[in-house]
Parts: C-alpha cells; structure tokens; sequence
C-alpha cells in the first residue's frame, strides 16, 4: 500500500507488532490491527458470499472457505508489498522491514530513492504484483469453471477481484498511496525539483484525504455506519502521512545549502579514557551540564561517551568503570563531515538512531551536532524567512511616493 522511510534499529515500526520471519533477508512484521482485517473478511465471507454461492455445503465448511480466503487475499497484500521491496533492493535501496497492518502493508527503506526515474519503478511495483495475481487467480477460476470444480472457482474469482482493486485502489494520486507516490516521481522528472514533488505529493495526499472524508460522513449520514468509519480511517492515514512529507519538503526547503559547520558545536568536550565515570558525571555532567564527550587517549580519539552510555552502566559502579569502558569505540562511531549537507546529516542521524554524532575533520573532532542543534537552527531560519516575508508584503503594499 505505500512505502516509507524508518531508522535503522530492527524492533516495532508501527506499535504493537511482532516479526513473522524473513524472506529474502526482509523481515516480515505483523500489527495487531491485521487480525481486524483477517476476521471482517472471514465473516463477510462465511456469512455473505459463500452461503450464496454454496447454500448446500456446512456452516463448518463456509467458515473455512472463509478464513483460507482471507489468509490468501492477506498474503495477496505481501506479496504486493514485495514487489516494492524487490524493485528497490535492485536499484540499490536498502528495505527495513515490511510491515502488514489494518491499512493493507507498508515497505519501509532505510532511504529515499536517488532519481525519480527509481521512485516510479519503485511505486510502479506493487501495483503491478497486485495486477499479476489479479490476472492468476482469474486463470485459476477459469481452469477451475472448465474443470467443474466450484468450490475452487468461487474463491479464486473472488480473489481476483480483490485484488484488481487492490491495485487500483493503490493507484489513486494521494500520498502515500502508490499513486501518489507515481505522481510524486512524474513531477520530479519534469520539473527536476524533488522539493516540488514533495509539495504537489502533499497536496495531493490532503485532498485525497478530504474526499475519503466526506464520502465517510455522506455513508454515516445513509446509515452505513461499518463503512462511513472504515473510509475516514483511511483518509485519515492518508492526510497525516501526506502532512509528513509535506513539513519534511518545508524543512530541506529551508535548510537547502546548509551545512553541517553552520549548525554544530564547535566546543568538543573532551575526557580521557581512564578516568572514573563517578568523576564525569560529579564534574563534568553536574557540574558543568556537558551530555557528550569525546573520549582520548593521549589526545588521540578512542571513542565517544554519551549521557545514555553513563546511565547504562549501574550508578553503584561509577567508582571503577572507566570511560574507556563505557564507551562507543571510534570504529562503531557514527560521523559527519563538516561540509556535509545539514539535511543528509540529519538523515544520516534518523537510520542510525543517534541523537548526537561528533563533527569529524581528516581524522579529529571539530566539533558536535545534535538533533537539538539542528532544530534550534531551523527554527531561526524558519523565524527569519517569515520576518522577512513580512516585511517584503508590507513594502509591497506601502503607497509609492511620486
């Protein structure tokens, strides 16, 4: 159904998931939420379609005609999602985890897309899948007619036409939808401007969002309560992930030329490596309110020392742990350049799960940046453009002299 961006860190993507497994080295998660799905469609089928189509076979059997129909319009979805993990594994695009929720199933890279023309490959995929399986289960139902097997062919059209929805539902232009994200790419290649694919991929998602909105309330308006309440939850995901990207093109638009220097610390706090933890946190984090320090020995950097590796090492300890052994060692240590991006830093910051990295030039720290830092000076540039967007409408609108 979309595909997203996520950190690095294997653990719950969406709250309240477990692992499935793995195939092809992605990890498959399941969401609570997936359950809701797999039962509504079981009990639509067992109460609804098969009963029709089979009144002479058993409750017992319907239930089950039901639930395996379900099981595989479910696997039908990640399979779907697969087709996006593939593409982008082939076009160097690291996937995280896949994640299969009440929504449908999200593809989770570690990265964006580097040209649009892998972006529509990317969205372009699953559908595809989608469209494919419709296809297959439309063979299977027409081999199952000719064979005179109507317990196979009743289900295999079924998931035929699920799934010929499933793909054209997934093409409507509404960020994060697939379809939005086509446009997203379209827009890209035509104009070259990601930024701009991002506004018209936001605006598209709101929009989306506000019609699965007001269809929602027309259908609990009719009394379709079970209906009117399943489209607003969906345009509901579908404005607040179209939002996401929208603040994310409103940010690299504001931090587009700036780099790490400008936004870092250039005051490196230093510790040597033999000393105690106890002495550290006493003089140093206390007493001077310092949360991250480089650790040296003879003035070479061993490793770096933050606050969160202080507090994982129990506090009656402190007295003969060493920061040398507390430490994340210099080879593990997660860097950036002084002339590196602002935004690529804080990308960088976002998969490795960090929420401060030291600011490293030919081998020696210059410097620290944090997730504060880069926040704090966004929002002076973000304070500034507005002041002077201001003051640019204002003359605009003061009467000329002649």
């Amino acid at each position: 159904m979309a595909v997203r961006l996520v950190s690095e860190r294997e653990r719950d993507p969406v709250g309240a998931s477990f692992r499935l497994g793995a195939i092809r080295g992605i990890p498959v998660f399941l969401h609570w939420s997936l359950a809701i799905i797999f039962l509504l469609l079981t009990w639509s089928i067992a109460s609804g379609f098969s009963p029709e189509v089979f009144p002479e076979i058993s409750p017992g059997a319907q239930w089950l005609i039901g639930a395996t129909t379900a099981a595989l319009y479910i696997a039908s979805i990640l399979a779907h999602e697969f087709g996006h993990a593939i593409v982008a594994q082939r076009l160097g695009v690291q996937v995280r985890r896949i994640t299969l929720l009440v929504f449908g199933g999200v593809a989770e890279l570690a990265s964006e897309s580097e040209t649009a023309r892998a972006e529509l490959r990317i969205a372009a995929a699953g559908p595809a899948v989608s469209f494919a399986l419709a296809l297959a289960f439309l063979v299977g139902s027409l081999l199952a007619t000719a064979a005179d097997q109507p317990l196979l062919q009743a289900p295999l059209t079924y998931l035929a036409i699920a799934n010929l929805l499933l793909g054209v539902f997934n093409l409507i232009p509404g960020y994060p939808l697939d379809g939005g994200r086509i446009l997203r790419a379209i827009v890209w290649q035509r104009s070259g401007s990601k930024e701009r694919a991002d506004e018209r991929a936001a605006q598209s998602g709101q929009v989306i969002g506000f019609i699965f909105f007001s269809i929602a309330v027309f259908l609990v308006l009719q009394g379709q309560l079970l209906s009117g309440l399943w489209l607003l939850a969906i345009g509901w995901f579908i404005q607040n992930n179209s939002g996401l990207i929208g603040a994310q093109s409103g940010m690299n638009a504001l931090l587009r030329g700036v780099t790490t220097s400008q936004a870092m610390d250039d005051h490196v706090q230093m510790v040597p490596g033999r000393q105690m933890l106890r002495q550290i946190v006493d003089e140093r984090v206390l007493g001077m309110g310092e949360r991250f320090f480089v650790v040296t020995d003879e003035g070479t950097p061993r490793g770096i020392l933050s606050l969160t590796d202080i507090v994982r090492t129990p506090r009656e300890r402190w007295d003969w742990v060493a920061a040398s052994q507390a430490m994340v060692p210099w080879s593990r240590v997660v860097a950036v350049h002084p002339a590196m991006p602002l935004t690529e830093a804080l990308q960088l910051m976002t998969e490795r799960e960090v929420s401060q990295v030291p600011v490293v030039h030919e081998g020696r720290p210059v410097g620290v940046l944090s997730r504060e830092m880069i926040i704090n000076n966004l929002r002076l540039r973000a304070e500034l453009k507005s002041g002077v967007d201001r003051a640019t409408q204002q003359r605009q609108r003061a009467p000329t002299s002649r």
